[in-house]
């Protein structure tokens, strides 16, 4: 019995978690955005994916005409900003 007990620890101690893949982070990202400023989903996407690979958000922003100003995400639904998406990472 006391070495059921002690395998038994060891699994549970090194049990294998696996890591998020990007495309889950910005499917995860995206559903965020999408929920708190009412911003459609290629847009939401396309932020959340500029976001999750490091990009400058506010040159694309710029760029691709996203609602972003002074790294705030602005939607009919209400605002967030960039800081607390990259905080969820």
């Amino acid at each position: 019995m006391d070495m059921v007990a002690r395998v038994v620890r060891r699994y549970l101690a090194f049990k294998y978690v696996p890591k998020e893949k990007k495309k889950a982070k910005v499917d995860r990202l995206t559903k965020v955005i999408r929920e708190k400023t009412g911003v459609g989903r290629g847009t939401a996407e396309d932020i959340a994916d500029a976001i999750v690979r490091g990009r400058e958000v506010d040159r694309l922003a710029r760029q691709k005409s996203w609602p972003i100003e002074n790294g705030t995400i602005e939607g009919p639904k209400g605002t967030l900003t960039v800081k607390a998406i990259r905080d969820q990472l």
